[in-house]
């Protein structure tokens, strides 16, 4: 028989249970939970698994957990029981009735103390149990004896897909368990496997990695927040280059440095797997940082990529867009850099690549004022950007084809996308992306992808004609009703004057009147 006992006919004097720490139910009246059951057992609907835990409650002596109850009668596909502080007796209850269960495919436990004890009851149960695929028993503190039994059972061929054993305070001695796991050939099943918020450092690192670089089976690996640094993390990260199966890896919160970021950057060239990374945390330097932005320019696979936490700099983000725009095999949609301050280019240039790319999607802090950055006007819409420019040019007395070569740093008379941005934001002239998509529409005359020369000086000289001649024309009308309005001025103070002369003034009337 095993630790729990049948599902159905398990031990009710099992010598075990008066040496466990059981919650006594000293209110609880027998009848009252012998006519429970019966009401229960009554109805064609109950499921036989309900009866059977609460049965198991009443042997062990502890309360019923109602959620439990609730989600066997409804035969739940998931089961969620996280901070109800079950323990050990609890979860044997629990095991008791999953045995039977078949109707069950997740099964979370997270956070319920059940230590290495309860994880022998759910394994016993598993062993017998023919549906659950997914388990979480994260916060249980199960420890190293906890782990063996976990790691034997599902080498032993079991069913389980998804494994979460974050936070149970595993050991670099621990980490042995589950290289072995992960190098087995009959953990094939076995898809996704948290570790996270556990404490392996250079050992534990070193034994994962060996089992990261044979292992091809795996598709979803979190060791974040642990304790990864210097040989640890670096093994870590060089057998992310020979494994070709992971999908999803989450190093944050380590300690991979600039060491591990090489090698990470190295991976992401090369890998064609991986579509999910975080390494966010890491103590990377603006060094790791311009790694990883140059092995962008390479990568096809990627959806995801955080980076919050380190060191990347105004100019870092700026150049990781850069890198983004020049590969235009990029599958990226995701890029976290944390609260990251950035500055108008970015926010100029993340616009632009939106316009091409819908899907991507940036994270960032608050944009800060550069020293070349004119913020006076940054998003007020101009409804004509042509025209803009074109007052911009006869404000300043220039002509277009200065402005072309000022545009044109690299002098191959082209003007491209990235060129004219620059140069917009050079002669303080900010327009929104939409704006610059319609302006570069309207000078790239034939669609070529660029603007030449000719296409610049011809549309703006004519621009510049119109937008010439309308000022001369407004000018001359401003000055023709000028005059006019002086000539009537004029008038108007020459009758007023000849009107007083024609009048006495009060000094003259006095004496005519003494006379």
């Amino acid at each position: 028989m095993s630790a729990i006992g049948s599902a159905y006919d398990f031990d009710y004097t099992d010598p075990t249970v008066s040496n466990m720490e059981v919650e006594v139910l000293p209110a609880i009246n027998a009848n009252r939970d012998e006519k429970q059951m019966n009401n229960y057992a009554s109805s064609e609907e109950v499921p036989q698994c309900c009866l059977t835990y609460l049965k198991a409650c009443q042997m062990l002596r502890i309360v019923p957990c109602t959620p439990f109850v609730e989600s066997l009668k409804e035969n739940n596909e998931r089961i969620s029981l996280q901070h109800y502080n079950l323990g050990p007796v609890g979860v044997k209850a629990v095991a008791i009735a999953m045995t039977g269960n078949i109707w069950t495919t997740y099964l979370n436990l997270e956070d319920n103390a059940i230590g290495s004890e309860g994880t022998k009851y759910i394994v016993d149960m598993l062993k017998e149990n023919v549906a659950i695929q997914r388990l979480n028993l994260s916060e249980n503190g199960i420890g190293t004896e906890g782990a063996k039994v976990i790691c034997d059972y599902i080498m032993s061929g079991s069913r389980i897909t998804n494994l979460h054993l974050k936070g149970n305070g595993f050991k670099d001695s621990d980490a042995e368990f589950f290289a072995t796991l992960l190098k087995s050939r009959t953990c094939a099943n076995l898809k996704e496997l948290n570790l996270s918020y556990n404490g392996f450092s250079d050992k534990g690192g070193c034994h994962i990695a060996s089992a990261i670089e044979s292992n091809d089976t795996l598709l979803k690996l979190d060791l974040s927040w642990n304790h990864l640094r210097r040989k640890g993390a670096l093994s870590v990260c060089k057998a992310l280059k020979v494994n070709s199966c992971l999908t999803y890896v989450d190093l944050s919160w380590n300690g991979l440095a600039d060491e591990g970021a090489i090698v990470i950057a190295a991976v992401i060239k090369k890998n064609e797997t991986l579509t999910y990374l975080d390494i966010g945390f890491n103590r990377i330097s603006k060094m790791g940082i311009g790694k990883i932005t140059n092995a962008l320019k390479c990568n096809t696979t990627l959806k995801t990529l955080k980076l919050s936490g380190n060191t990347i700099t105004l100019i870092g983000s700026v150049a990781m867009l850069v890198a983004l725009e020049t590969n235009p095999l990029s599958a990226l949609d995701l890029l976290d850099l944390g609260n990251e301050s950035v500055t108008r280019e970015f926010v100029d240039h993340l616009e632009d690549l939106q316009l091409e790319r819908p899907k991507l999607r940036v994270i960032h802090g608050p944009m800060v004022r550069d020293a070349n950055a004119n913020l006076v006007n940054i998003g007020k819409a101009d409804l004509n950007p042509a025209k803009a420019l074109t007052d911009y040019i006869v404000k300043n007395q220039l002509r277009p084809g200065d402005l072309f070569h000022r545009f044109d740093k690299n002098r191959d008379n082209k003007i491209s996308k990235s060129d004219l941005r620059h140069g917009l934001r050079e002669i303080e002239l900010p327009m929104s992306a939409n704006e610059r998509k319609v302006l570069y529409s309207d000078l790239d005359k034939n669609d070529k992808g660029y603007i030449d020369y000719s296409d610049f000086v011809g549309t703006i000289q004519q621009l510049v004609s119109e937008e010439r001649r309308k000022r001369v024309k407004l000018a001359l009308r401003t000055t023709l009703i000028a005059s006019r309005f002086t000539s009537m001025m004029r008038r108007s103070k020459a009758r007023h004057n000849a009107g007083e002369a024609g009048k006495p003034t009060e000094g003259v009337q006095t004496e005519a009147n003494d006379d």
